[in-house]
Formats: structure tokens, sequence, C-alpha cells
């Protein structure tokens, strides 16, 4: 006999996946979205794939206006990192994704922490600007790497606080990485500085194989020199949406995902580590958006974190589900 308590809960996970995100047509197998590959809900149980990322340190060879790196909390230490990696594996975290201010520039060996991660059975990301490449002795520990493009025209590269040739080193990292048996996801923040370029990288995206996913996020003024440029970079929810909708009709028939998050959905639906070891949260208080502490990593359990007040617990599900997906299809 069918289980209706687990016939409902499917039902409603799937329906706020259509809201996440853009539904084009479907059959009788797949339900499809902008990525066309995740399967449609079946009665069978699902492990989600809890999802984390450190922040590792504060510093980072680019200033970029829109960045929230945690300015002033210096660098985590090897040995804090492994004994974090440890305890959230113990407590269900699966996929770790490990960034800064620029990962690869800790003092000490990133791709050792990465390497670990793998070792203990984490799906393992590193978000990079791509200026000190990819070690390939540790090509095989990676699942996936992202990049940020947010423009293709250097003009405004430079205007947001990266290199000129940002766009043509990331490519060029692109074909290096095109036997790699690893996943290429691009996120592009969207501000006032490139609102009008964003249409612009959709074209790109398109003509780049190893680019499974493209998330688009609004400005999120939380932490750091974001925080400092609000007046200048942020864009209405209008804008974003209007933005969305133009590159969601030019990658109708792309085979990768296209995810897209506003100020309200991305807010606090992560699980996110500061340098320090702490879990943190962008938090909207009075219209204004902060970022607050909310507990020692090592001495939060899986259940504490999943229920702390400023956790958007059903987003964070969500992502757990659709990386489950995705990442382990």
């Amino acid at each position: 006999m069918i289980n209706l308590h687990l016939l409902r809960w499917r039902f409603f996970i799937l329906l706020c996946l259509s809201s996440i995100y853009r539904q084009t047509n479907y059959d009788a197998d797949v339900y499809i979205n902008a990525d066309r590959i995740i399967p449609r809900m079946g009665l069978e149980e699902v492990t989600p794939l809890y999802s984390v990322s450190m922040f590792v340190n504060d510093i980072c060879n680019y200033r970029c206006l829109y960045c929230y790196r945690h300015i002033g909390k210096g660098e985590m230490s090897e040995e804090l990192c492994f004994k974090i990696l440890e305890h959230l594996r113990k407590n269900d975290f699966s996929k770790i994704s490990f960034a800064g201010g620029e990962p690869t520039l800790v003092r000490w060996n990133i791709y050792e922490a990465i390497k670990y991660a793998k070792e203990l059975g984490f799906v393992t990301e590193l978000i990079t600007n791509g200026t000190n490449g990819i070690d390939k002795e540790y090509i095989g520990y990676l699942d996936v790497i992202s990049f940020d493009v947010d423009t293709l025209n250097p003009d405004v590269c430079s205007k947001l606080g990266k290199r000129r040739n940002h766009v043509e080193n990331v490519a060029n990292i692109l074909e290096q990485l095109y036997d790699a048996h690893i996943k290429v996801k691009i996120n592009t923040v969207v501000t006032r500085y490139n609102l009008d370029d964003v249409v612009n990288i959709a074209y790109w995206i398109k003509k780049q194989p190893k680019v499974y996913r493209w998330k688009v996020f609004q400005f999120l003024p939380s932490e750091g020199f974001a925080k400092v440029n609000e007046d200048a970079l942020k864009i209405s929810k209008m804008e974003f949406d209007e933005v969305i909708g133009k590159i969601s009709a030019l990658l109708e028939d792309w085979k990768g995902q296209l995810l897209y998050e506003d100020n309200n959905y991305m807010a606090n639906g992560y699980a996110s580590i500061d340098p320090t070891g702490y879990f943190y949260s962008a938090v909207c208080i009075d219209g204004k958006y902060e970022t607050i502490q909310t507990g020692r990593v090592l001495d939060t359990s899986i259940d504490e974190f999943l229920n702390n007040k400023y956790l958007n617990k059903e987003v964070f599900l969500m992502r757990s589900e659709t990386n489950h997906r995705t990442l382990e299809s």
C-alpha cells in the first residue's frame, strides 16, 4: 500500500523545486527544469546531501566590490580545518565547499584539506578566482570547481575589482579541465555595474561544455566590501527578475542548470562557516542585512544546526535535495 504521508511530502518537495527553477516542459520520465537532469520524484527514500561552505581566510588578490568575505577574521588554521571536517562528517554533512577570500592563498596547502575531505567521504568543491590555477596533482579529489564570471567586458571586470583578463583566464582553465572528470560551476553576482552585461554571459555559458551549473545571485550587502558599496551596487528584486527572465529565455535549449537566488532566498538558507570556525547567517534586520555568528561548529550537532532560529530550514533542505539529485546521479 502506498504511504499517503510520503506521497504528500514528495508532492510538497516537487512544488518547492518548481518555484526555484525555471520550468520549461516535461515528459513522462523526467521533471525538466533548466538543468533537464533532475529525475521526477519517486517514492524511494533519498539521503539529503547536506552542503556546507567553509570560508578559510579573509585575504584575496582581488578586491571585488560586492564581496562579503570576512575582513579581519584572519585565516583558519589547518588543524582547525581538519577537526571541523571530521566533526561535520560525523554530523551527516556530505558536501563541502572551500572558499575565502581566495582559498588557494592560505599559508598551508588547501588541496591537502580537499584530499582529506574526499577521504572522509565528502563531495568536494573549490570556489576560486582561478589566478593560481588548479593543482593537477589533486584534481582527482575534486568533484566541483566554481569560478565567478560577472561580465565579459574587461572594463567592467576592472571596475568590479577583478583583473581585466579574468574571463580569459577562466576560459583557459576550462580548456585545461576539458578531459578531467570534474564538474564546473559558474557564479554571477548581479549588481548595478554589470546589470546590462549578464545577458552576454548567457551566450558565453552556452559555449562552455564543462559548465554544468550557472548560479546567478542578486547582490546581497551582508558583509565586508558588499556593505561598504551597498548604495552603489544594489539592485531591486524587479530588476533582478527582469534579468533572470531574459537569460532563462536564452537558455531554453541549454542542457545545464540555471539557478538563481534573490536576497530573501539567499540570505539564511546556507550552512556557512567563517575563518574563526563559527557557523554564520545573513539576517535582515530593520531592512538591512547583517552577518551574525550562530554557534561554534565543533560544539554544534546537525540537529542543533537544522533547528537554529536563524536558518531557513526549508530552503536548506531543498538545496540538499537538489545537490543529491545532481551530484549523486
